[in-house]
């Protein structure tokens, strides 16, 4: 298992045991991935601390709990098998409809090595987007649009692409070469799909909108995870 998934996969973890994420950090040279999270017991506050230590091997992870006596006797097997559950839940993508406006928003569980760079300590996580237009209208769509909304309600823009270059030390012109969706017009029966770049973090679904260029009415999806 890479550091990413490791990264996804506790923070699904802990999500799945009832904790609010309250911070996320990615790996970086000689610095662990960690995320953070917290819960309320009994009026007691609960926190949750895994750390994603990168090593030549794959990805090690190490997982502590504080804040009460139940929590500390059975945290390491709860926590161990909610990791588990969600690092093999491979659940499979859906076909895009046939019919009216779709909209597919994968977060790329595997850190984007299609895509010629590898992701892992950047805190960037590349998401694969496409759209059909199975209708005879034309939409005008702007791919900074999509925006991706935390457990806690918290929402994401994707990166610029100076701000993914900066990210993944590279040259702007680099990225720019990137399969990245890129905003435009959706004509009748039309589908284009590309990667958007966004921080690292727990995110629960996606909004997404399109402006039909004869009613000028914006018409909105929400997909969730």
């Amino acid at each position: 298992m890479t550091c990413t998934q490791a990264l996804q996969s506790a923070t699904g973890a802990i999500q799945k045991m009832g904790y609010t994420i309250t911070g996320t950090a990615p790996p970086a040279p000689g610095n662990p991935g960690m995320v953070t999270g917290e819960r309320v017991l009994a009026a007691n506050v609960h926190r949750i601390l895994v750390q994603v230590f990168c090593t030549s091997l794959g990805a090690e992870v190490a997982a502590s709990v504080e804040g009460g006596l139940i929590d500390h006797l059975n945290f390491q097997s709860d926590f161990r098998a909610a990791f588990n559950e969600v690092a093999q839940a491979r659940p499979p993508i859906r076909k895009i409809a046939s019919v009216g406006v779709d909209v597919l928003v994968i977060p790329d569980r595997v850190t984007g090595n299609d895509l010629g760079i590898d992701f892992s300590g950047t805190g960037v996580l590349p998401v694969k987007v496409q759209i059909a237009n199975n209708t005879t209208r034309s939409y005008r769509f702007e791919s900074a649009d999509l925006v991706l909304q935390q457990a806690d309600g918290q929402r994401v823009h994707p990166f610029t692409l100076t701000e993914l270059a900066a990210r993944v030390s590279l040259p702007v012109a680099d990225t720019g070469r990137l399969p990245s969706l890129q905003g435009g017009i959706l004509a009748p029966q039309q589908t284009v799909s590309g990667y958007l770049y966004y921080p690292f973090g727990g995110y629960v679904r996606a909004r997404f909108s399109l402006t039909d260029l004869e009613s000028e009415e914006t018409e909105g999806f929400w997909i969730e995870f």
